[in-house]
């Protein structure tokens, strides 16, 4: 090895360690900005929480008025 190469590979390391941290630093960044996580993480969850609460595939929200309950419905016996 020559002796003006001995400390390339930890140079080398060095670099690539702060570009990847620069990197990972700009990326965290931008998905706490844009609240990506937050997005990523609520958004299936309200059709979920539709599908548990009214029984159809929507925000709860807008299934409510589709839930069987809420349907108006004829009764063709006379209680008596």
């Amino acid at each position: 090895m020559k002796a003006n190469q001995k400390g390339q590979l930890t140079v080398e390391a060095l670099l690539l360690m702060v570009v990847f941290l620069g990197l990972s630093a700009y990326i965290f960044k931008e998905f706490k900005d844009r609240n990506a996580m937050a997005s990523l993480v609520s958004s299936p969850w309200q059709m979920i929480d539709g599908m548990v609460q009214n029984g159809v595939w929507a925000k709860p929200e807008e299934g409510y008025s589709k839930h069987p309950n809420h349907i108006n419905t004829h009764s063709s016996k006379i209680p008596q």
